[in-house]
């Protein structure tokens, strides 16, 4: 009995091998194409998390319509919000997340009369 277990998983692994080591190449080769390394990967997506989670808690409107993009420190937003407000919020409190070094602000004003 135990060696039949033992069997089944063995063939189980097997199977999942080259997908896990294929899996793990890719990840590695992304992470050198972008020539960032691990932890400045994992500063700029808690740089991303913290600018949603601001919007989420000021303004559903600001999360949903706005998409953040983060590369060392820069912040590129861009969507399209209802008013020029929200523009200038949306920049601010990108601005008061910690490790934010620039926003590059392309946001556009949908009026409602077809300019943007």
């Amino acid at each position: 009995m135990f060696k039949r277990l033992i069997i089944l998983i063995s063939v189980l692994f097997i199977g999942c091998g080259p997908s896990l080591i294929s899996t793990g190449a890719k990840t590695v080769i992304k992470e050198n194409e972008d020539e960032k390394t691990f932890s400045e990967s994992w500063d700029d997506a808690t740089i991303k998390l913290g600018i949603k989670e601001k919007y989420f808690s000021y303004d559903a409107t600001l999360f949903t319509r706005i998409d953040v993009e983060v590369e060392l420190g820069k912040v590129l937003l861009t969507g399209v919000v209802p008013y020029g407000d929200m523009r200038l919020e949306a920049v601010r409190l990108a601005w008061k997340q910690d490790g934010v070094n620039e926003v590059l602000n392309e946001i556009s004003i949908d009026t409602g009369y077809g300019l943007a």
